[in-house]
């Protein structure tokens, strides 16, 4: 009696264990119907992201990140499993990258992009669908790195620092010239002031001359335009030989 007690022990323990299977198989049936899976494909490497990374489209968290696995058949290729909730509009021109967050060193999956009239990636594939994702701009960065190291290289080379000091040099050389005729750059300043003093005066005196041709002019009548014209040529002869004077 007592041994047959323990069989009805064992086997009831056999249907519960045996329906919570299958209850729990329903559950996951029930769960993968809510999201969608998609295989990211990368060709960098993936430092940060790890399995239950965040995965956003558009800045907007929709999923994360399942399985994190290299490619069997090719291992530059880094192959990330990524569930999505069953809205989330992948397109089949959605791209993928890898993306930092922060400084922290972690990183996500970050989805973009997607014409509002294209179809949905999953309708138009069987079995899992594949996003390449594109470089990153930390790999655009990585990649740059080495045109940015040559022109830096170039730029440090032994000719062009020895120019660049002996350009330094010249510069200083002038500053020092300058520092020790500081007495007569000041001397210059103070004469060029002066002059253009007197070229002030100069145009006043010039303004009266004209007003007097003016007055002469109005009271004398045709007879002082001849005397002026006389005066001007005259005048103008006078400039002409004190130009020869100065000239020699």
């Amino acid at each position: 009696m007592e041994t047959r007690a323990h069989y009805v022990l064992i086997g009831s323990l056999a249907v519960i264990v045996m329906a919570g299977a299958f209850l729990f198989v329903l559950w996951l049936g029930q769960v993968e119907r809510e999201f969608d899976v998609y295989d990211v494909v990368f060709t960098e490497r993936v430092s940060g992201l790890s399995v239950g990374g965040t995965v956003q489209f558009n800045g907007i968290k929709v999923g994360e990140v399942r399985t994190l696995e290299l490619d069997p058949r090719n291992p530059n290729r880094v192959i990330a499993e990524v569930r999505v909730g069953k809205g989330t509009p992948v397109k089949t021109d959605t791209t993928a990258e890898l993306e930092l967050v922060g400084v922290t060193g972690l990183a996500i999956i970050q989805f973009s992009g997607g014409d509002p009239d294209a179809k949905l990636l999953k309708d138009t594939v069987r079995g899992t669908p594949i996003i390449e994702a594109s470089a990153s701009d930390i790999q655009k960065f990585i990649e740059s790195g080495g045109d940015i190291l040559q022109s830096i290289n170039l730029l440090l080379s032994g000719e062009n620092v020895e120019n660049v000091a002996a350009t330094l040099r010249n510069v200083r050389t002038l500053i020092d010239a300058l520092a020790g005729r500081s007495e007569s750059i000041g001397a210059i300043l103070d004469d060029l002031e002066r002059g253009a003093a007197s070229l002030a005066n100069t145009a006043e005196s010039l303004e009266s001359v004209v007003a007097t041709i003016d007055e002469i002019l109005d009271e004398n009548g045709e007879g002082a335009v001849v005397d002026a014209r006389t005066a001007a040529q005259d005048l103008s002869e006078l400039a002409d030989a004190i130009t020869l004077v100065v000239e020699e």
